[in-house]
């Protein structure tokens, strides 16, 4: 039985570190938007039933215009203080049919169809779906004065990526006790690490970069004109 998930893309920051007057999402990346080829890599696939774009207010006509060339239902959800507010106000909007919630960044838009569906077959066996690459560099634990705690085995390390899937109540429990507890974390796997489930890693691609820098752009320029 196909599985029915929300797809949820927060595309809420304020793009302060790209240095430009507009939105990074909006910048060209051979011939459509950042946001647009996000959007596109998560058409076609039929489990997901629905998109919920997470953004500030103030881009929502914006969105309006780029939203009318995509045929699935898509709806628009104003963003929270930070990435966590902003993903929860998402899972807030999940159709009740929904059994899972796939999150994503709207800034990572090479992520590919065939990321996607591997991390959403594991949702057969858990509950708790992420994606990452295994860290190239040698990782050093360094104190507030900058000196050298210790070197984590870099075999074990993974650079972790969206997108990342759950079932809903699992999620919600988590954003709830996140909430309750004012924890501090950087992805939507960590919400759900408290909650004695499992989490299972699926090999990601180093072409599924975030835009973050200027420099970020222009790589995914050149990785797309190579016909990734």
């Amino acid at each position: 039985m196909t599985k029915k998930i929300s797809a949820i893309i927060v595309a809420a920051g304020s793009s302060n570190r790209m240095g430009l007057d507009t939105n990074k999402i909006f910048l060209d990346l051979c011939g459509q938007t950042v946001i647009e080829r996000t959007i596109s890599a998560f058409i076609d696939i039929p489990e997901i039933n629905e998109i919920i774009l997470v953004t500030k207010k103030e881009f929502f006509e914006d969105f309006k215009n780029i939203l009318k060339k995509f045929y699935l239902n898509i709806k628009l959800v104003e963003g929270g203080s930070s990435r966590e507010e902003s993903a929860y106000n998402g899972l807030l909007e999940v159709s009740r049919n929904s059994e899972f919630v796939l999150c994503h960044d709207g800034a990572r838009p090479l992520i590919s169809k065939k990321t996607i569906l591997n991390v959403i077959n594991e949702l057969d066996n858990y509950k708790a779906v992420i994606t990452g690459v295994k860290s190239k560099d040698t990782i050093k634990v360094v104190s507030n004065d900058f000196e050298v705690i210790s070197t984590p085995d870099r075999r074990s390390l993974y650079n972790i990526q969206t997108p990342q899937a759950f079932s809903k109540e699992v999620i919600l429990e988590g954003y709830k006790k996140y909430f309750k507890d004012k924890g501090f974390v950087t992805d939507d796997s960590s919400i759900v690490e408290n909650l004695n489930v499992k989490i299972k890693l699926v090999e990601g691609e180093y072409s599924n970069i975030k835009i973050t820098t200027k420099e970020d752009i222009f790589y995914a320029r050149v990785l797309l004109e190579r016909g990734i």
